[in-house]
């Protein structure tokens, strides 16, 4: 919050609701995304969550994986990213620029979710 003072108005800060996120950077992990997205999708919580599973200079069907995996999921807010550039940091950029703000966890692609 700012002071008021003869030049400037007060303006208070108001937070809004916040959007928790998963990213998840994946560089052809085609064989264990799906694992990973089912153990993430399993409990139900990660319905409640942002998914965004950044796939970055794959060479392989990790994209068509992820797809396929987040379709068995019946309610979901998750998206496949493909770029074509590799690189974990510019996997998150690219999903934090499309997300709302709230909490992130940034979850390896063939990390277990047990």
């Amino acid at each position: 919050m700012i002071e008021a003072d003869s030049e400037r108005p007060v303006r208070t800060h108001r937070p809004g609701p916040w959007t928790p996120a998963v990213i998840i950077p994946a560089y052809d992990e085609g064989p264990r995304i799906k694992r990973t997205l089912a153990r993430l999708f399993a409990d139900g919580v990660a319905a409640h969550l942002v998914v965004k599973v950044v796939c970055n200079g794959c060479h392989d069907d990790t994209a068509e994986q992820a797809r396929a995996a987040l379709a068995a999921v019946a309610e979901h807010r998750a998206e496949v990213i493909d770029i074509p550039a590799a690189g974990k940091a510019n996997a998150i950029r690219v999903a934090e620029a499309d997300l709302p703000r709230g909490p992130r966890v940034v979850l390896d692609a063939d990390a277990g979710c047990d």
